[in-house]
């Protein structure tokens, strides 16, 4: 039952939530492609298409009301300007690894749009850094799944019971997560 729901729906799982954030959910992924659940190449477009359809959606919200926004949250002012401050100084760079940064995507994509960044500049450094992120954080849950399978015995036969516990914990953050911001 639970090998037909991940690979029934891992891979529109992976696609909907890295559209929000996503690296947990990756990590899970590459860990079922290791084992065979789910095809690690596959796994990877999912990703891409869920975090770079995210951050352009973000981008653009971005630009057509961040600026109004952040003047009726002066309490923003501080992380806002830092944000611009990293843009400034390093805009490519800070485009193509803002989501290696836990919890900045989101609110990255969006001063990113705020400051008026081309749209076009925008479009082609977050495909190659979705793309980068989606690589490198699917095959380190491969990679992860790999070492630990070595390390532990017996490891085949309660794998896909370890996934769905992790799978469950995720859902259990990410869902306290939420509620935080929501209060």
């Amino acid at each position: 039952m639970l090998h037909h729901l991940v690979t029934s729906y891992g891979y529109s799982a992976i696609l909907i939530l890295t559209f929000f954030e996503g690296e947990v959910i990756l990590v899970l992924g590459g860990i079922a492609a290791q084992h065979g659940y789910l095809d690690l190449n596959l796994v990877i477009a999912a990703a891409f298409v869920g975090t770079f359809l995210g951050d352009q959606l973000y981008f653009h919200l971005g630009y057509r009301v961040g600026p109004a926004l952040f003047e009726r949250k002066p309490s923003w002012r501080a992380a806002v300007e830092r944000l611009y401050g990293l843009l400034n100084r390093h805009e490519n760079l800070f485009v193509l690894s803002f989501r290696f940064c836990y919890g900045l995507r989101t609110v990255a994509s969006f001063v990113f749009g705020a400051s008026r960044m081309s749209k076009a500049r925008f479009l082609v450094l977050n495909a190659a850094g979705a793309l980068l992120w989606a690589v490198v954080i699917a095959y380190g849950g491969f990679l992860f799944g790999t070492l630990f399978e070595h390390f532990f015995e017996g490891f085949e036969r309660y794998s896909l019971d370890i996934l769905m516990a992790l799978l469950g914990l995720a859902g259990i953050f990410l869902g306290i997560r939420a509620w935080r911001r929501r209060r």
